[in-house]
Formats: structure tokens, C-alpha cells, sequence
């Protein structure tokens, strides 16, 4: 990871950002969202290419959403699920997004998130 001056955010992080938008029954405020784009896409364009994240317990029963196991720092032992049939993309500097976690997830968690978007599109 670069210095946090210069930090922008890289496949497989996990970050924080506003998530607030003006439409009804979207999630709104600053919740974790998993890049999958890279960084080179994400320096250039501003823009990241992911997917958001809950701990909602109804989440779990959805065929879309895929559970990570427990990585929020704000809710500590619930399950984080991806919400993989939602996916964003976000300008993350007007949403001042910042490192979440001083780890990224596994590939694994990548490999997942990639299998649900494919049988999506």
C-alpha cells in the first residue's frame, strides 16, 4: 500500500466510504464496500468498482449475497456478507473513502465474488 498521503484503494481492500444516495431503500451513510477494480483503474478514474457489504442477519437467506465471515469492526462476530448482485461504482475521493481494514481479504473472497457476478451477467 502506498503512503496514506497518497493512499488510493486496490483490489481485494476493503474500505470505508459514503455510501448515501438520494434514491429510496438504498443504504445510506458509511459502510465497508470490497474494490474490485485495481489501483492503476481506480488512480486514474477516481472511480472504484465494487461491491457493498452487510451484516443485515436477512442477508445470509438472499442466493446473491456471499458470507465473509466476521470483519466489521463496528459490529464484531456478526457475518459481513458481499452484496454481489449490487454491484457500484463510486467516485472515492467525493466519498471519502479510507482504508477499513489494515488487511486486504484473501483471493479467495475475489474468486467468490467473480463466480456470483458471472452467473449474474
Amino acid at each position: 500500500m502506498m503512503e496514506s498521503s497518497f493512499w488510493v484503494p486496490d483490489r481485494w481492500e476493503i474500505i470505508l466510504l459514503d455510501c448515501s444516495s438520494h434514491v429510496r431503500g438504498q443504504a445510506c451513510g458509511v459502510h465497508p464496500f470490497f474494490v474490485l477494480s485495481p489501483q492503476s483503474f481506480n488512480v486514474r478514474t477516481f472511480q472504484v468498482i465494487g461491491l457493498s457489504m452487510t451484516t443485515d442477519v436477512f442477508a445470509g437467506n438472499d442466493l446473491f449475497n456471499d458470507a465473509v465471515g466476521s470483519v466489521s469492526t463496528k459490529k464484531p462476530g456478526l457475518m459481513d456478507y458481499f452484496v454481489s448482485n449490487k454491484l457500484k461504482v463510486f467516485n472515492w475521493r467525493q466519498r471519502g473513502a479510507v482504508p477499513y481494514l489494515k488487511r486486504n481479504l484473501s483471493e479467495n473472497f475475489m474468486v467468490k465474488a467473480c463466480l456470483v457476478l458471472h452467473q449474474i451477467i
